[in-house]
């Protein structure tokens, strides 16, 4: 059986008998109805999601709308790209015409995210921590998710690696030492072993994230846990370098958003006890500093904490494809280490630690990720308009943590 209408045709889709014909002017969908956020059956006056591709006026736009829902509460998405018009069949349906499409839709704020398909799943657990998930997508190979929310991708994932490892480790003049806050995939301690460090300490929170690491993405450490300068701390890194009388060169926290187990990351009060772990004026804190596109006071709070205690941060700006937005990158000193490396002394450095190929950091990309837009610069400046965060009072302005409620879509279909 078909359902055919305006030239789109979907298989034994999962069509709700409460589905209506959209009314505004871009008429002709082929329609799916699935559930409310949290439900799992369609109810008449809820707030249904409508899933359906325009024939006009706008071709090639899938769309996601809600059904009018008694509490008025507008859905989330408005409207998702899909790659081809010709029907939507081809977007919702596997080649073997056998299977459930998941997608899995994150939100990055209350009113804009982003969404891919999910093959399968490899691996999944509840740790003592949180939700911990490996699939494997089309677009990104392997990904791990935590609470659903990505967390890794197994493709380009020295967008974010490399932009948090080699602008402050080239930046530093000898970085023997180095401390690694979370990171639990290894990816960042692989990019750290370039620099030839004598010691690497790394304290991570959830000792089954680095267990799953080891076994599903065993290229994304490169045997980094296996090396004889890496030691794993497992626990709390804040109470790591509360309680540790060691010193480093360099800190490179790579934690989750700011909700949950992360909350006390991002504030003054450690930012203080981060700067006191750092052996002297050469000393390098890195940490990612949320996006300013889609959470942009939290990047103007990260930032603006951040100023409370370090003298100078340089921040690296990069798209990053598992996040899918605008990235910032903050590397905080009390010396200009950053701004006054030249491209010559970067590829100096990089010739003499023997590092190369590379894919993202070169002695060009050190200055041009540096570049702000200017709207970009107007926000950073506005960032003291804002609170500082502190342990008395770490909420951000920005909704973060808002995936709970609706993680995933998935369209079912089989053949007749």
């Amino acid at each position: 059986m078909l359902h055919k209408e305006s030239g789109c045709a979907l298989d034994k889709a999962r069509l709700s008998n409460t589905a209506k014909r959209d009314s505004s002017p871009a008429r002709g969908w082929a329609q799916v109805l699935l559930p409310s956020p949290g439900r799992r059956k369609a109810r008449p006056g809820g707030a249904d999601l409508l899933i359906g591709q325009h024939k006009t006026p706008q071709i090639g736009r899938l769309c996601a709308n809600n059904l009018p829902c008694e509490a008025g509460m507008p859905f989330p998405w408005q409207a998702l790209r899909c790659p081809e018009p010709e029907s939507l069949l081809s977007l919702l349906l596997s080649k073997d015409n056998h299977m459930t499409t998941r997608y899995l839709a994150e939100r990055l704020n209350p009113g804009f995210g982003f969404f891919y398909t999910i093959n399968h799943s490899i691996h999944k657990r509840q740790t003592d921590y949180q939700l911990l998930e490996v699939v494997h997508t089309e677009e990104m190979g392997k990904v791990m998710l935590l609470d659903n929310i990505t967390q890794v991708a197994e493709k380009r994932d020295w967008l974010y690696h490399e932009t948090m490892v080699h602008p402050a480790l080239t930046a530093h003049p000898d970085p023997r030492s180095v401390a690694i806050i979370g990171a639990g995939d290894g990816g960042i301690a692989r990019e750290v072993l370039k620099h030839h460090p004598q010691e690497v300490v790394q304290a991570e929170l959830d000792g089954q994230v680095v267990e799953v690491c080891r076994e599903y993405f065993p290229e994304m450490s490169q045997g980094a846990f296996d090396d004889p300068r890496v030691r794993l701390e497992i626990g709390d890194g804040r109470k790591y370098l509360e309680s540790t009388s060691d010193t480093f060169d360099t800190v490179i926290m790579d934690m989750t958003d700011p909700f949950g187990p992360s909350t006390m990351l991002y504030t003054k009060d450690f930012f203080q006890t981060v700067q006191g772990r750092l052996r002297d004026d050469n000393g390098i804190f890195v940490m990612h500093a949320e996006s300013p596109i889609s959470r942009p006071r939290a990047y103007q709070q990260i930032l603006g904490t951040l100023g409370e205690v370090f003298t100078y941060t340089n921040v690296f700006y990069i798209y990053i494809q598992m996040y899918a937005v605008l990235w910032a990158v903050a590397v905080s000193s009390n010396r200009p280490l950053l701004g006054a490396l030249s491209s010559d002394e970067v590829a100096n450095r990089l010739l003499q630690r023997h590092i190369e190929g590379l894919e993202v950091y070169s002695p060009q990309t050190h200055h041009s990720m540096q570049v702000e837009f200017p709207y970009v610069a107007r926000l950073r400046g506005a960032a003291r308009d804002l609170p500082i965060i502190t342990d008395a009072n770490p909420r951000f302005a920005d909704e973060i943590d808002i995936n709970r409620d609706l993680s995933e879509l998935s369209i079912s279909s089989k053949a007749p």
